[in-house]
């Protein structure tokens, strides 16, 4: 064999295993570019983010009680308003009518 055989035989190897690294890579894009595997990465992103985002907030209601009462609360208050805003016209309603039933019976007896 000559020296420039050897070469040529040198070179395709090279060539032989610079070819396997390109299909190892291309397998390796297909793998992470697969539905699955995105939906499985976004949903550990996720899922890891949500967890940080409650330890957050558990170490800030620790810190401060009184304002994660008070944000509770307000909260409440939104969710509710619409019972408590009929629970109150309902009481000033009944207090009119009362009211109005007084008048009329004071005025019937003059």
């Amino acid at each position: 064999m000559s020296a420039a055989d050897i070469r040529i035989a040198e070179k395709r190897g090279e060539a032989e295993a610079a070819r396997e690294a390109l299909f190892d890579t291309v397998e390796e894009i297909k793998a992470r570019l697969a539905p699955t595997s995105i939906a499985h990465d976004a949903w550990e992103g996720a899922r890891d983010k949500g967890v940080a985002v409650a330890e957050g907030a558990v170490e800030t209601v620790k810190q401060r009680p009184a304002l994660a009462a008070g944000v509770a609360a307000g909260a409440a208050l939104v969710f509710a308003r619409k019972p408590i805003i009929n629970l109150l016209a309902g009481l000033f309603t009944d207090r009119d009518r009362k009211t109005k039933g007084r008048k009329s019976n004071l005025k019937n007896k003059e």
